[in-house]
């Protein structure tokens, strides 16, 4: 995405279109070659297909996963503004689990598997704009000069769409250090 943008911005259209090549060749290739990769493409292609014509007779790790989600946007919607409070959301998600999915085993019910429905149930559409407002701040105040952080906040907030990378402290700290050593190799630049 990052290496499209800058051909693109360089007029390196062989580079783009090299790069569009290559990366249907790996796809291509990767479900030739990979069985295990195929089978988990024909696996979540078909818990999604169950999930939406509600034929699954038990609970995938892709189902519970979107059951956290669609019961976090439903959070979200009775509480649009300032959220339910990132302490009350576990409490408001089971009562959520038990109207929505009550043969959902207890161990089986989650919080939102996804940091931006996670933030906008529990904060609301206000702390979700706080929230990444001052995530992305460093990116406004280097400027982008510094080629390697908006890939970064790229691939990070890539992660957030399947889980709640930076609610557990690894994530926390893996965030800050990465994201510090960027800022700090841009200042040394300088």
């Amino acid at each position: 995405l990052y290496g499209g943008y800058y051909s693109l911005k360089y007029k390196k259209i062989k580079w783009l279109i090299g790069g569009i090549i290559f990366l249907v060749l790996s796809i291509s290739l990767s479900l030739v070659l990979f069985p295990s990769f195929k089978n988990k493409i024909k696996y979540m292609v078909w818990d999604i297909k169950s999930t939406i014509e509600n034929k699954a007779q038990f609970h995938t790790s892709d189902r519970i996963r979107i059951y956290s989600i669609a019961n976090g946007i439903k959070i979200f919607k009775e509480h649009p503004l300032f959220g339910t409070g990132i302490g009350d959301l576990e409490n408001e998600m089971k009562l959520k689990y038990k109207e929505n999915y009550p043969e959902l085993p207890e161990d089986m019910q989650f919080e939102p598997i996804n940091q931006f429905v996670y933030i906008l149930s529990g904060m609301g559409i206000i702390g979700f704009i706080l929230y990444f407002g001052l995530l992305i701040l460093p990116i406004f105040i280097i400027k982008n000069k510094h080629k390697l952080l908006v890939p970064f906040y790229i691939l990070t907030f890539a992660t957030f769409i399947g889980e709640t990378t930076i609610e557990f402290m690894i994530g926390k700290t893996t965030f800050l250090i990465l994201a510090s050593l960027f800022i700090c190799y841009n200042n040394n630049e300088e």
